[in-house]
């Protein structure tokens, strides 16, 4: 099933994606140079196994999500979140009559952070997925900073 979808997909299914989840609706012609990678990929014969990969990352997200191992780790941990984001990896997969949303990550990430030993949330508020292209000065204000720490 995953990799039939790896299969599927198109430039303009990933462009559709992207201004979907990862920019709320939104578009700019610079997040085009985002998707060049991804388009070369889906040109270069080798796609098949590139599409493959792609499919097997799935098995983690589903079988062993990372939320929860992230309350065990005692060294200081800072997520940076979009509160735009609307990823939601297996949204096409939910059973029917089931109504929660998935990637409402302005709640996603302060559940997370609770949850942190020694963690941090900066949230940046309006920006979706990629925030540190969509506002890179915004980004880089809440980033730098975590090196001199």
């Amino acid at each position: 099933m995953f990799l039939a979808n790896e299969l599927k997909k198109t430039p303009e299914s990933l462009r559709r994606y992207q201004q979907k989840n990862y920019y709320d609706g939104k578009w700019r012609p610079a997040y085009q140079e985002l998707l060049e990678p991804h388009i070369g990929q889906l040109k270069h014969p080798d796609y098949p196994r590139v599409a493959m990969n792609n499919a097997l990352t799935y098995n983690p997200i589903f079988s062993e999500p990372i939320v929860n191992d992230l309350p065990q780790l005692t060294v200081p941990l800072t997520l940076i979140i979009g509160t735009r984001d609307r990823t939601g990896p297996g949204r096409a997969f939910k059973k029917p009559g089931v109504t929660y949303k998935l990637g409402q990550y302005q709640v996603l990430g302060k559940k997370v952070a609770d949850t942190l030993q020694k963690g941090t949330l900066i949230e940046l508020d309006g920006l979706g997925h990629m925030p540190q292209f969509e506002d890179w000065t915004r980004f880089k204000a809440a980033f730098i900073p975590l090196f001199n720490q």
